[in-house]
């Protein structure tokens, strides 16, 4: 196992535990998916136990299925839209006015936006295969995990800190994927001498 499915593994359990840590004052994404009001910022809390039970598959049998692939792929969509709701009427729960709002507003946009490009090319590289979907469970989780990060880290609660942990090795992933990408690519498309 190398260093990075340890660091994954490592952070995805550390995402389970802060799924019922204190994220903001008491309350933590397990009371928040109870709550009417956070449920939205919660859902996204639970894409590591997803992506630690895909990655126990997949150790364990070599690699997922078509169907497992595709529900992760579903979850990791559906997560996607449940944070893309945040910006959507009525619900509309970010409301940006100062400056600091409107770059905690927009720079989940641009992570999506981002992580959809990597995403996307990481189609072309047959190296990245068996990864793709613990990628897209990562670039789902990551614009969520932003927002929460950018309104509650100050706050001293040992939740958001282990839920900052999982944020940068899974954003670590997310590059280390786009950065392989096109070197993978070029790579395969450079003939052999």
């Amino acid at each position: 196992m190398s260093l990075m499915t340890r660091l994954l593994m490592l952070s995805g359990l550390l995402g389970i535990v802060t799924f019922f840590l204190p994220f903001a004052a008491d309350i933590s994404a397990f009371r928040a998916i109870q709550s009417g009001d956070l449920w939205r910022l919660a859902v996204p809390f639970l894409v590591p136990f997803v992506a630690v039970v895909a990655r126990m598959v997949q150790m364990n049998r070599g690699s997922l299925s078509e169907g497992a692939r595709r529900l992760v792929y579903l979850w990791a969509t559906a997560t996607i839209l449940v944070t893309l709701s945040l910006y959507v009427p009525p619900v509309n729960a970010m409301d940006p006015s100062s400056p600091f709002e409107w770059i905690s507003y927009v720079i989940p946009l641009v992570v999506l936006i981002a992580g959809a490009v990597v995403f996307l090319r990481s189609r072309r590289v047959a190296a990245l295969e068996p990864t793709r979907p613990f990628l897209a469970l990562h670039l789902a989780y990551l614009p969520n995990a932003y927002i929460c990060l950018s309104s509650f880290l100050l706050g001293g609660n040992i939740g958001a800190y282990l839920a900052l942990v999982t944020t940068v090795i899974y954003a670590a992933d997310v590059v280390s994927s786009a950065r392989s990408a096109p070197t993978q690519a070029n790579s395969s498309a450079t003939p052999a001498t």
